[in-house]
Protein backbone atom coordinates (compact mmCIF):
# COMPACT_ATOMS: atom_id res chain seq x y z
CA UNK A 1 0.00 0.00 0.00
CA UNK A 2 1.06 3.77 -1.15
CA UNK A 3 2.31 6.03 1.13
CA UNK A 4 -0.59 8.50 2.14
CA UNK A 5 0.48 11.91 1.65
CA UNK A 6 -0.04 12.23 5.34
CA UNK A 7 2.35 9.96 6.27
CA UNK A 8 4.79 11.43 4.15
CA UNK A 9 4.62 15.11 5.45
CA UNK A 10 4.43 13.30 9.09
CA UNK A 11 7.90 11.63 8.32
CA UNK A 12 9.56 14.55 6.59
CA UNK A 13 8.52 16.41 9.50
CA UNK A 14 10.57 14.15 12.51
CA UNK A 15 13.68 16.34 10.64
CA UNK A 16 12.88 19.37 13.08
CA UNK A 17 14.01 19.07 16.50
CA UNK A 18 10.35 21.11 17.50
CA UNK A 19 8.21 18.23 15.87
CA UNK A 20 9.93 15.20 16.85
CA UNK A 21 9.62 17.01 20.60
CA UNK A 22 5.99 17.52 19.53
CA UNK A 23 5.20 13.82 18.42
CA UNK A 24 7.58 11.90 20.76
CA UNK A 25 9.46 10.31 17.77
CA UNK A 26 12.32 10.19 16.23
CA UNK A 27 14.09 8.75 13.11
CA UNK A 28 16.56 5.73 12.28
CA UNK A 29 17.84 5.24 8.97
CA UNK A 30 19.71 2.30 7.76
CA UNK A 31 20.26 -1.05 7.71
CA UNK A 32 22.58 -1.86 9.96
CA UNK A 33 21.96 0.44 12.68
CA UNK A 34 18.30 -0.66 12.53
CA UNK A 35 19.03 -4.67 12.21
CA UNK A 36 21.47 -3.93 15.49
CA UNK A 37 18.38 -2.70 17.47
CA UNK A 38 15.78 -4.98 15.78
CA UNK A 39 18.45 -7.44 17.10
CA UNK A 40 18.29 -5.45 20.31
CA UNK A 41 14.74 -5.82 20.78
CA UNK A 42 14.26 -2.18 20.80
CA UNK A 43 10.53 -1.35 20.61
CA UNK A 44 10.21 0.66 16.60
CA UNK A 45 6.94 1.87 16.38
CA UNK A 46 6.75 1.87 12.72
CA UNK A 47 9.68 0.43 9.94
CA UNK A 48 9.44 1.81 6.20
CA UNK A 49 11.43 -0.48 3.98
CA UNK A 50 12.09 -1.23 0.31
CA UNK A 51 12.09 -4.52 -1.47
CA UNK A 52 16.17 -4.49 -0.95
CA UNK A 53 15.93 -4.14 2.87
CA UNK A 54 15.39 -8.52 3.99
CA UNK A 55 14.74 -7.49 7.33
CA UNK A 56 11.36 -7.14 9.44
CA UNK A 57 9.05 -4.57 7.74
CA UNK A 58 5.49 -3.20 8.84
CA UNK A 59 5.50 -1.36 5.72
CA UNK A 60 7.04 -1.86 2.00
CA UNK A 61 7.73 0.86 -0.22
CA UNK A 62 8.98 1.81 -3.18
CA UNK A 63 12.52 3.45 -3.79
CA UNK A 64 10.85 6.43 -4.85
CA UNK A 65 8.84 6.76 -1.83
CA UNK A 66 12.03 6.10 0.33
CA UNK A 67 13.68 9.06 -1.20
CA UNK A 68 10.81 11.18 -0.16
CA UNK A 69 10.50 10.48 3.27
CA UNK A 70 14.65 9.79 3.85
CA UNK A 71 16.79 12.26 6.02
CA UNK A 72 19.38 11.77 3.92
CA UNK A 73 20.57 12.95 0.26
CA UNK A 74 21.09 8.79 -0.71
CA UNK A 75 18.61 7.08 1.08
CA UNK A 76 18.87 3.84 2.67
CA UNK A 77 16.60 0.46 2.06
CA UNK A 78 14.81 1.24 5.59
CA UNK A 79 13.83 3.71 7.70
CA UNK A 80 12.71 2.81 11.34
CA UNK A 81 10.44 5.18 13.58
CA UNK A 82 10.60 4.92 17.52
CA UNK A 83 9.26 7.05 20.40
CA UNK A 84 11.23 9.36 22.63
CA UNK A 85 11.51 8.06 26.47
CA UNK A 86 13.32 9.93 28.92
CA UNK A 87 13.63 7.61 32.17
CA UNK A 88 14.04 9.56 35.27
CA UNK A 89 17.56 8.36 36.75
CA UNK A 90 17.03 6.82 40.33
CA UNK A 91 17.77 8.91 43.35
CA UNK A 92 21.98 7.71 43.97
CA UNK A 93 22.40 6.63 40.47
CA UNK A 94 25.58 9.50 39.46
CA UNK A 95 26.66 8.86 43.00
CA UNK A 96 29.55 6.44 41.79
CA UNK A 97 32.56 6.04 39.52
CA UNK A 98 32.59 8.81 36.95
CA UNK A 99 29.35 10.40 34.69
CA UNK A 100 30.02 11.90 31.24
CA UNK A 101 26.68 13.70 30.86
CA UNK A 102 25.86 15.25 27.07
CA UNK A 103 23.72 17.90 26.18
CA UNK A 104 21.97 19.51 23.27
CA UNK A 105 24.93 17.31 21.16
CA UNK A 106 24.00 18.78 17.29
CA UNK A 107 26.34 16.27 15.57
CA UNK A 108 25.71 12.71 16.20
CA UNK A 109 29.81 12.40 15.05
CA UNK A 110 30.27 14.30 17.84
CA UNK A 111 29.16 12.01 20.42
CA UNK A 112 31.76 8.96 19.14
CA UNK A 113 34.59 11.69 19.87
CA UNK A 114 33.24 12.43 23.31
CA UNK A 115 33.25 8.58 24.54
CA UNK A 116 36.08 7.46 23.08
CA UNK A 117 38.30 10.38 24.37
CA UNK A 118 37.22 9.61 28.67
CA UNK A 119 37.62 6.17 27.43
CA UNK A 120 41.20 6.30 26.11
CA UNK A 121 42.38 8.26 29.81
Amino acid sequence: MPLTKAESLRLRSLRDKKHREALGLFVVEGGKVVAELLAAKFPFEEIYATPAWTGARTHEITPDEMARISHFPAPAEVLAVGRIRRAPLPAGALDRGLTLALAGVRDAGNVGTLLRTPDWF
